[in-house]
């Protein structure tokens, strides 16, 4: 399996229930807005049915949508809101069901038997929502995301269609959906946080277990463990760095190890070195003054675990896109490897990182495949610091005296690739997991 989500088979109506609720966080939402008309709720309907037998004809492919089929079932329980799907999305990332988009010539000549639809239109696309989103497969009754130039991946990585509707209504409990403007931009409209306390908390959950596990398997001559954790670096201290408010949250929250090395070749800040570090960086620095337009200038890519050494090389020798405009060198700080948080573009999360290698290599662990669930993300810090975690207790990793033992060399050596490819996690809490 490719990812790691709860299997569940595909019930029309718990999915329809799931469905009308995110529809109902969106209007709730929008209703707080002295912009949106207050009799919202007024212009729910349910007649998606008649719409698709509309729209049928107009269909390239000759997709069918069996009437005793449980995606029609499911069709059939759904609401929509009056207002076309392009002027009210079901969520930031989701447009609502539009049946002239169910087959819009996604399918390539290879792909020409698959019986699928564009269930839900990708909303970060806008205006060109139709090139991508949540396909679902008549025939197996399972979803994935994905864009349409890319083609479709292979069966491992189509998931049910629950999971993907109860992560989106997670997002509304967890505060990361809200109806605000965004990305920059000053108007209101269905809004994605950057980042919310679960973020946060999960991080640190991370970073305390991987702590945790190092510090577990540190070698004593008397056959002990235990050394004293040093406190955060104080808030006052990180209040005047220049850093994303993810990276100065994290940072206030995680407790120092006792030990130098978390990773191969990476270690953690010292109250004196984060400030000498920053300190040294001139005002005029590309992270400092890159793309401020996404996030008003505040949100700077920030380095959380420096690696020790020296900077990357220019050129970067393990890297030729690091110096273009969409390279990772204009995010570093004075060229410094390590572990960034923040890398600013578009629709990014604050918890995403990227690992930087002293060649400039910045990809050095990946997902397996694209993200069956959701738009394209980067790891995530939790993400990140529970895999390093694992590959502490699982001994790929070894420990000495000062912490980590492997050589920074791991990162990029080809012998440890596998280790290197993450599948995709879902966050699903696991009292839902186990109600179905």
């Amino acid at each position: 399996m490719s990812y790691n989500a709860p299997e569940v088979p595909f019930d029309p109506v718990r999915c329809a229930d799931l469905h009308n609720q995110l529809l109902a966080r969106a209007i709730e939402a929008a209703a707080s807005s002295t912009r949106q008309q207050q009799d919202a709720p007024r212009r729910v309907t349910r007649d998606l049915i008649e719409h698709m037998t509309q729209a049928a004809p107009t269909w390239p492919h000759g997709i069918q949508v069996p009437e005793d089929s449980p995606i029609y079932h499911f069709l059939s329980l759904i609401d929509l809101h009056a207002m076309t799907p392009d002027e009210f999305p079901l969520t930031p990332e989701m447009h609502q069901p539009d049946p002239y988009l169910f087959d819009n010539g996604f399918i390539t000549e290879n792909e020409d038997g698959l019986n699928v639809i564009l269930l839900y239109p990708d909303a970060t696309l806008t205006p060109n929502h139709g090139n991508g989103g949540v396909f679902f497969n008549i025939d197996t009754n399972r979803a994935c995301w994905n864009l349409t130039e890319m083609g479709f991946p292979s069966e491992d990585f189509w998931v049910p269609l629950e999971v993907i509707l109860r992560k989106q209504l997670l997002k509304w409990d967890q505060g990361k959906f809200f109806w605000g403007p965004a990305d920059g931009r000053e108007w209101e409209a269905l809004s994605t946080r950057s980042w919310v306390a679960n973020d946060l908390e999960l991080a640190i959950a991370g970073w305390d277990t991987l702590r945790e596990a190092i510090q577990n398997r540190l070698p004593h001559a008397d056959g002990s463990s235990l050394r004293e954790e040093k406190p955060p670096i104080p808030s006052e201290i990180l209040h005047d760095l220049k850093v994303s408010s993810f990276a100065r949250a994290f940072l206030a929250k995680a407790k120092r190890p006792s030990f130098t090395f978390v990773a191969p070749g990476i270690t953690s800040f010292t109250t004196e070195s984060i400030v000498e570090l920053y300190a040294a960086e001139p005002p005029t620095s590309p992270r400092l003054t890159a793309d401020l337009d996404l996030d008003g200038g505040d949100e700077y890519a920030s380095l959380i675990l420096p690696a020790v050494g020296n900077p990357v090389p220019e050129p970067a020798p393990g890297n030729r896109h690091f110096e273009k405009g969409w390279g990772n060198a204009k995010n570093t700080v004075l060229r410094r490897a390590g572990l960034y948080v923040n890398r600013r573009s578009y629709g990014s999360d604050g918890d995403d990182v990227v690992l930087i290698t002293h060649e400039g290599v910045d990809d050095a662990f990946k997902h397996h495949g694209r993200r069956p669930w959701g738009p394209y993300r980067m790891f995530s810090l939790s993400e990140m610091l529970f895999a390093w975690a694992g590959l502490v207790e699982d001994g790929i990793w070894e420990v000495g005296p000062d912490g980590v033992s492997t050589p920074a060399s791991w990162l990029t050596d080809p012998e440890t690739e596998q280790f290197r490819i993450m599948r995709w996690i879902s966050a699903l809490p696991p009292d839902d997991e186990e109600e179905h």
